[in-house]
């Protein structure tokens, strides 16, 4: 129904070996809902440091080729099911596929790993730290609570809470999942990079990172207050709009980046950097300034505000 990361290091060997190009540029690999309904914008996520697991191939996970032949059947089965499902499609259908793919992740997920595979996936976990293990519990609490973080119960709304704690200790099994899905994404991100560079790619592949992410975004819970509250992002009215436009995502706050020593956006950077070989910064004006605009205004009535870009 869609490409995926195996795609994408397929493409990278036809554009080098085919093409003499010395690097593919892709949409944002930016982190979605973890249910549907899924946002079709790659420029709105819900994390720009973690990769849309949407894009894994569960049949090139390692554990796959250690599945029985009940559980591959499984598998197929639902590979077969959407097949019917998206027949005569013309658009990607993104809320079946991730139902379809989920669903085949967990049978490969549940059948475990081997001691080397669970020695690298703990190693990945550790070098993560805590920003991963709270991104997966955001992604269990969606479920739980429902896709705007901003309407849970108080006591939800701060990823430090006692009460987040708790659950994360009483869904240990489903934050792991969702831990498994990054691990996965990042390795095949990793296979996609190297593919590219052994067919002699001088770059390989060059991410994309969006300019900000919504405001009910796994980002803006577990930052919290490095994002301004009651207002969000857009531009100016122009020739091209003279209503200006309103991108509902929430800004970040340049005095907090100063406080955390630009930490959340150098983590950022990093994470997009491990397995590509450049960025493309989307509207690069915004290391500039940012058109913020109070919430129920319309983008006339916004602002500029200024970031310290050096």
């Amino acid at each position: 129904g869609m490409g995926d990361l195996a795609d994408l290091g397929d493409l990278a060997v036809w554009s080098s070996t085919q093409q003499f190009a010395g690097f593919v540029l892709v949409n944002p690999l930016h982190a979605a809902e973890p249910m549907p309904p899924l946002e079709p914008s790659p420029y709105l996520p819900a994390s720009r440091r973690y990769v849309n697991p949407l894009y894994i191939r569960p049949e090139s996970v390692p554990e796959y080729a250690l599945l029985g032949e009940k559980e591959r059947r499984i598998v197929a089965g639902f590979k077969r099911g959407l097949a019917n499902e998206l027949a005569g499609a013309d658009q990607i259908q993104r809320d079946p596929i991730w139902r379809a793919k989920v669903a085949a992740l967990r049978v490969v997920f549940d059948h475990g790993r081997t001691p080397a595979r669970q020695m690298s996936l703990d190693d990945f976990v550790r070098r993560e730290g805590r920003g991963l293990t709270q991104f997966a519990t955001w992604c269990v609490l969606v479920g739980e609570l429902g896709m705007n973080w901003r309407s849970w119960p108080k006591e939800f709304q701060r990823p430090a809470s006692p009460e987040v704690a708790a659950f994360a200790q009483d869904h240990a099994g489903e934050v792991e999942f969702f831990v498994w899905l990054q691990w996965i994404a990042d390795t095949q991100l990793s296979s996609a990079q190297s593919a590219a560079k052994d067919a002699g790619m001088r770059v390989g592949i060059v991410n994309d990172l969006a300019v900000g992410v919504s405001k009910e975004s796994a980002e803006a819970w577990v930052l919290g207050d490095a994002f301004a509250s009651g207002v969000e992002v857009g531009a100016p009215p122009d020739h091209y709009n003279q209503l200006g436009q309103s991108w509902g995502q929430a800004p970040w706050r340049p005095d907090r980046l100063a406080d955390l020593s630009f930490a959340p956006f150098r983590t950022m950077v990093a994470g997009l950097l491990r397995h590509s070989g450049g960025v493309r910064v989307d509207h690069i004006m915004g290391l500039f300034r940012l058109w913020w605009i109070p919430d129920g205004q319309p983008p006339t009535q916004g602002t500029y505000v200024r970031y310290p870009h050096e």
